[in-house]
């Protein structure tokens, strides 16, 4: 006589990748971990777009599953970061992250003063994109990328006052900067045109149509202001031994 009974099936091992989705920001970073039903504490070989470890396209990840992403998006902005039994290969989870514009960060502008009417703006920092504009208040300006650290912009002020200028990074993942600078905007009486000229000439290079209508709008002490304010020049300082401005002149008309 042959015993009866009952045979359990057999549950096949499945992986769970925890997030199972993400949105990550450039600069961020995000912890995955996977849980395998039916094993104990398997050791896992991650993966990024089927990329061991990830590489500067794709974003990296590391050996206990923290992801970084590119310094720059990829596109699509989609990656696939899988979790694989190192003992089984055919055992693996996968989750998708959405990949978003880093959040940009206003350090300086220049100037900090201007008038009434167009103006100029130069606004340094970290984290801009090409494609961010930079915000007057909430107007975009016509904006254009120098660099991650740089961008220019122009526009026009209609009232005065101190006006929050900020950077907004475009989509995917549009945002503004958590830091602002405050550009004041003034509206006095003019500088006459000969005194502006006179003027340019004792403390700049010289006067330039641009830097007259600078300076009739805000007058003498808000431009030295900025200039002071201002980054600091690259050119070189002339030795201890010059004793007048050829040399300086020579390297400032050489120099690119």
């Amino acid at each position: 006589m042959v015993a009866g009974g009952c045979v359990g099936a057999i549950v096949k091992p499945t992986v769970t990748m925890t997030p199972a989705t993400a949105t990550v920001r450039v600069g961020d970073s995000q912890q995955f971990s996977a849980t395998v039903n039916g094993l104990t504490n398997p050791a896992i070989t991650w993966t990024v777009n089927g990329i061991a470890g990830g590489n500067s396209t794709v974003g990296m990840i590391s050996a206990i599953g923290v992801y970084q992403p590119p310094a720059r998006l990829p596109n699509p902005n989609t990656v696939t970061v899988t979790g694989t039994i190192t003992s089984n290969p055919t055992l693996s989870g996968t989750s998708t992250i959405t990949l978003e514009n880093p959040v940009p960060v206003v350090a300086a502008i220049n100037p900090t003063t201007i008038g009434l009417g167009s103006f100029n703006i130069e606004v340094s920092g970290n984290n801009f994109v090409k494609g961010a504009a930079v915000m007057f208040g909430n107007t975009a300006l016509t904006t254009t990328f120098i660099s991650a650290t740089q961008l220019t912009a122009t526009g026009s002020a209609t009232a005065s006052g101190n006006i929050p200028v900020t950077v907004q990074n475009p989509n995917p993942g549009e945002i503004i900067s958590s830091t602002s600078k405050l550009l004041a905007v003034l509206s006095g009486p003019a500088e006459t045109e000969a005194a502006t000229v006179r003027f340019l000439e004792q403390s700049t290079f010289g006067p330039t149509p641009a830097l007259i209508k600078q300076v009739q709008q805000i007058g003498f002490a808000p431009f030295l202001t900025n200039q002071f304010t201002a980054p600091a020049s690259s050119y070189p300082d002339p030795a201890a031994s010059v004793t007048d401005l050829t040399p300086t002149q020579q390297v400032f008309l050489l120099m690119p």
